[in-house]
C-alpha cells in the first residue's frame, strides 16, 4: 500500500497573476474594440411646413459613391411626415408605393395630399452630406378649376364582325362613395357628379384569365404606378389622390387572341380617343382628372 507521501498531487497551472480594477477595464475595452471597424455614413435633411392640399414633390440628392450602409449605390434618400401627429396625416405616393419610403438617389417625382396645416414634410439623405432639395408645385389650382363634362359619353367603339366583348367587371373606387362595381362595357365612375375616380381593378368573366390582363394608373404630378395583374387593386382609396390617366394591356403570350379597347372621361376635357393595348389614357389639359374609365376586352374569332 502506497502512502500518502507517495501520492503525487496533479499538475497544477500557474495562476494569472492579479491586475488591478483600472487595468483590468482597460484590457477588456482594448478586447472588444480591437476588431471592431467603425465606419462614418453621414446623414442630411430637409424639412417644409405645408398648407392642406394636393401638391406635386420633386426630391433631388447629390450624387455620391457605393454607400455600405445601403447595400447598393447610394444615397439613398427616406421621405415622409416628421413628428406625425395622431390622426390623418401625409400621404406620399410614388411610383415605388405610397406612405414614408426610401428613394435612391436622383431626381424623384412624389404627389402629396396634406390634409391640415403646418405638417412637417422631411427628406433625410443617407450616405451624403449634401441635404435633399426638395420643390413643391401645388395642383390645387388645375384641379379645383374643374368644371365636369355636361355632354353625355359618346357612342361607343363599334367592332369588326371577327371580334366580339368579354364580359368583364370593372371596379371604381370614387371619391366621396367608395368602391363601385360595373359591367365592363358600361362607364365606370360618376359622371357628372363632381366625383373623381381615385383607382380600379379589371376582372375578365371567361375566355381569358384575370392575371393576363394588366394596367397601370396615373396620378397628379406625373406618378405613374407599376403594372398590375388582375384583379388586382391599382391606384389609393381615399387620399384625395385622382387619376389622371390609365392603361391597359393584355399578357403577351395572348396578345395574338385578345386586345384591351378603354377611355376616359376628363372633368374639363370629356370623352378621350380609345387607346389600346399599353398606349397611356391621358388628359388632352393639364391637370384634368378622371370621373369614369371604359374599358373593354376583346377576343378575336378564328378565321
Amino acid at each position: 500500500m502506497r502512502s500518502r507521501r507517495d501520492q503525487r498531487e496533479p499538475d497544477r497551472q500557474p495562476a494569472s497573476p492579479e491586475l488591478p480594477d483600472g487595468e483590468m477595464a482597460a484590457v477588456a475595452a482594448a478586447a472588444l474594440l480591437e476588431p471592431t471597424i467603425i465606419e462614418t455614413i453621414p446623414i442630411s435633411a430637409s424639412v417644409v411646413r405645408l398648407e392642406p392640399g394636393l401638391f406635386a414633390v420633386e426630391v433631388a440628392g447629390a450624387t455620391a459613391p457605393p454607400s455600405a450602409a445601403a447595400g447598393k449605390e447610394g444615397p439613398w434618400i427616406w421621405l415622409g411626415q416628421f413628428a406625425p401627429e395622431i390622426g390623418e396625416g401625409l400621404v406620399t405616393l410614388s411610383a415605388q408605393g405610397s406612405g414614408a419610403q426610401w428613394l435612391q438617389a436622383g431626381t424623384t417625382r412624389v404627389a402629396i395630399h396634406v390634409p391640415k396645416a403646418g405638417q412637417l414634410l422631411g427628406a433625410m439623405s443617407l450616405g451624403s452630406s449634401v441635404a435633399p432639395r426638395i420643390a413643391i408645385r401645388s395642383l390645387d389650382s388645375a384641379l379645383l378649376t374643374v368644371t365636369p363634362t355636361a355632354a353625355p359619353p359618346s357612342e361607343g367603339v363599334t367592332l369588326p364582325p371577327h371580334e366580339r366583348d368579354i364580359r368583364a367587371e370593372v371596379t371604381a373606387h370614387i371619391e366621396r362613395v367608395g368602391d363601385r362595381v360595373f359591367a365592363g362595357t358600361a362607364w365606370a365612375g360618376a359622371l357628372g357628379q363632381q366625383r373623381r375616380v381615385e383607382g380600379f381593378s379589371i376582372r375578365p368573366l371567361h375566355e381569358i384569365q384575370p392575371f393576363e390582363i394588366e394596367y397601370k394608373a396615373l396620378h397628379p404630378g406625373g406618378i405613374e404606378t407599376p403594372w398590375v395583374r388582375g384583379p388586382q387593386f391599382c391606384g389609393t382609396r381615399g387620399r384625395g389622390l385622382p387619376l389622371t390617366g390609365f392603361a391597359v394591356r393584355i399578357a403577351p403570350h395572348v396578345q395574338d387572341q385578345f386586345s384591351a379597347i378603354y377611355r376616359a372621361a376628363f372633368f374639363r376635357g370629356g370623352i378621350s380617343e380609345p387607346r389600346s393595348n399599353g398606349a397611356p389614357c391621358l388628359p388632352g389639359i393639364d391637370g384634368d382628372t378622371i370621373e369614369a374609365i371604359s374599358v373593354r376586352i376583346v377576343q378575336r374569332r378564328p378565321g
